[in-house]
């Protein structure tokens, strides 16, 4: 039974989520649908991208990925199927694919247009179809990376000869933390052991977080460290500023308190 997931930006206050499942329950009735979100920001391929790439290692090999987001039937978009760690993902060439792929992991990628359809849905069920089929030869031309859309601009930068990382803000979530795009793999590599300052709006931490209520409790209580920002890596391992006991809507979250918000920047220095 093929496992087919859906990520969008549709939301669910109109009929697009359900007539997008309708086309697919249609045509493949046996498959396991399954929601990964329909809340991305509209035409938000970051936060599409994050949103989907933590939820990949969770499900099994020939899972079928629907990215929907910043997507329509279009002249002037191409769409692609790539296969990469096992799993098939069906989405727009708007860069968020080159999101999801780690530089020196294999991937095999078609490119193909969107012509002659009445939805996007019907489409991608073609798609779909081809991929269930083993049929690649009947998606599209092959490529190699170089050839679909980078999205570079949320991408962490190397700074000052190897001893600063510049990241950004990819992704808020419902708690009001911060996720950013360090990955623990590259603060480590770069860090390499060394102590370090980062400034996050005119903010300074010098030190991760083990886990959420990592603190001094022999200088103070634990409930005096309530609204202190921190950083810590998430489950996902990428780099997550958070306030301690903060609560969204009652300005109580990185967001709030210091007006960071998607894309925003900060800066990881190593001692030398």
């Amino acid at each position: 039974m093929a496992i087919i997931t859906l990520t969008t930006d549709y939301g669910f206050r109109d009929f697009y989520v359900a007539s997008a499942k309708g086309v697919l329950n249609s045509r493949f009735p046996e498959a396991a649908i399954v929601d990964i979100s329909h809340e991305i920001d509209l035409y938000n391929i970051g936060m599409g991208s994050y949103v989907l790439k933590n939820a990949i290692e969770h499900f099994p090999d020939k899972t079928i990925h629907v990215f929907a987001v910043d997507a329509s039937l279009s002249q002037r978009t191409d769409y692609l199927v790539m296969e990469y760690e096992n799993q098939y993902f069906i989405a727009p060439d708007n860069g968020a694919l080159s999101l999801i792929l780690v530089d020196d992991e294999p991937a095999k990628l078609y490119k193909t247009i969107a012509t002659g359809q009445k939805s996007l849905f019907a489409y991608f069920s073609g798609l779909i179809e081809k991929i269930i089929a083993a049929d690649f030869s009947g998606i599209g031309a092959e490529i190699d990376k170089e050839g679909m859309v980078q999205s570079t601009e949320l991408r962490p930068q190397i700074l000052s000869e190897g001893n600063a990382i510049k990241g950004h803000i990819v992704y808020e979530d419902r708690y009001g933390n911060a996720i950013t795009n360090v990955s623990r793999k590259l603060f480590e590599d770069i860090g390499q052991g060394r102590a370090f300052e980062m400034l996050v709006s005119l903010k300074k931490i010098s030190r991760i977080n083990r886990f959420y209520d990592d603190f001094n409790t022999a200088d103070k209580p634990l409930n005096d460290y309530h609204g202190q920002l921190f950083s810590i890596f998430n489950q996902n391992d990428y780099l997550q500023l958070s306030i301690y006991k903060g609560i969204p809507g009652r300005g109580g979250t990185v967001k709030s308190l210091l007006g960071l918000t998607y894309r925003d920047s900060f800066v990881i220095t190593f001692k030398e």
